[in-house]
């Protein structure tokens, strides 16, 4: 018995035959589209290849008063701040290198002295500092590590200066003078991407004054110069390099602990072997609070304490103090790149 399709009805079947050809198709190509998509999601995971970035803002600050009776200052601030980072993390290996720079500026008093002159800016905020980690993996939480960093300044630094007058204090420092190095190897510690842990059982650390003035008083812990019978320095005799070795650990905390919210902060403790019983530190912490896309605050805050740093290096007598700076500004800020 034969049944009789009509020409419609065969078409009708040639049509359901091909959309279900497309369909599976497209189940196919979907299928291999997620697999793609998983395998990159898996890869950005992984925080293998480059990330570059960092953050750049200015600072203001302004106090004004005219016939205050309480008394006071008038006062005008501008404070530069920026950092950058380029970290390249693979299978086997980790490259960090970290830069950060500041410059900041203070005028107190009017902008005229009494005598009608014009009132002088001077230098509140200047450092520069780059360090770099080079890293060969262990485990998912341990590197062989190799670390390298220099530190200086950018431009002149004075005294406590007189307000009336308008007189600056000493010259104190300058660039290169002192500039601090480190060379180390050791073992990273890192439980999270935020957060790291270097010990160096053995490091060499450097210190160059390179102005003889500042050398011969013996400033930043180098060799002062000689002295004459007469008790007085011999100019041109005092060393303007100095090294130290020692152990060294360095504590590295950088997250984005809310949506606002950044918080860098370091700690770095150094020993020499000669001293053991004295340890250098160095802790800086910058919390940055952003208002909107143009807008932020930020706390900055730094102590020090190195035994060889005379406070008063033009005094006989050495006179080591634990150093600390805070700095408070809001002003313009502007991320760029990629977040740690």
């Amino acid at each position: 018995m034969k049944i009789k399709v009509s020409m419609q009805t065969k078409s009708l079947y040639l049509l359901i035959g091909i959309l279900l050809l497309i369909q599976s198709t497209l189940n196919a190509q979907e299928a291999e589209v997620r697999s793609f998509v998983d395998t990159k999601k898996t890869y950005n995971l992984s925080n293998q290849g480059w990330k570059k970035g960092g953050n750049a803002s200015v600072n203001f600050s302004t106090v004004g008063l005219n016939n205050w009776a309480a008394g006071g200052q008038s006062s005008v601030s501008v404070t530069v701040i920026s950092n950058a980072f380029a970290v390249y993390r693979s299978e086997k290996q980790t490259w960090e290198t970290y830069i950060d720079a500041a410059w900041g500026t203070l005028r107190n008093g009017r902008s005229q002295l009494p005598d009608g002159t014009p009132n002088r800016f001077f230098k509140n905020e200047d450092k520069l500092i780059i360090l770099s980690k080079y890293g060969r993996k262990i485990n998912s939480k341990l590197n062989y590590t190799s670390l390298a960093e220099f530190k200086s300044q950018f431009f002149p630094g004075f005294g406590p200066f007189d307000p009336n007058s308008g007189n600056p204090g000493l010259h104190i420092s300058n660039f290169l003078a002192p500039a601090f190095g480190l060379i180390s190897a050791g073992l990273d510690i890192k439980p999270k991407d935020y957060i790291s842990f270097y010990v160096s059982p053995i490091t060499g650390k450097f210190t160059l004054v390179n102005e003889q003035r500042l050398a011969d008083q013996g400033a930043f812990g180098v060799i002062g110069a000689q002295r004459d019978s007469d008790g007085n320095l011999i100019p041109g005799t005092g060393q303007k390099f100095r090294q130290e070795f020692g152990t060294y650990i360095n504590i590295m905390f950088n997250k984005q602990v809310m949506e606002n919210i950044g918080v860098r902060s370091r700690v770095d403790l150094f020993t020499n072997f000669k001293t053991p019983a004295l340890t250098d530190i160095n802790w800086e912490t910058a919390i940055n609070l952003k208002v909107n896309k143009y807008i932020s605050a930020s706390i900055l805050m730094h102590l020090i304490y190195d035994d060889d740093i005379d406070i008063f290096p033009e005094t006989p007598i050495k006179q080591p103090r634990i150093q600390f700076k805070h700095v408070l500004g809001i002003g313009l800020a502007y991320n760029f790149g990629d977040r740690l």
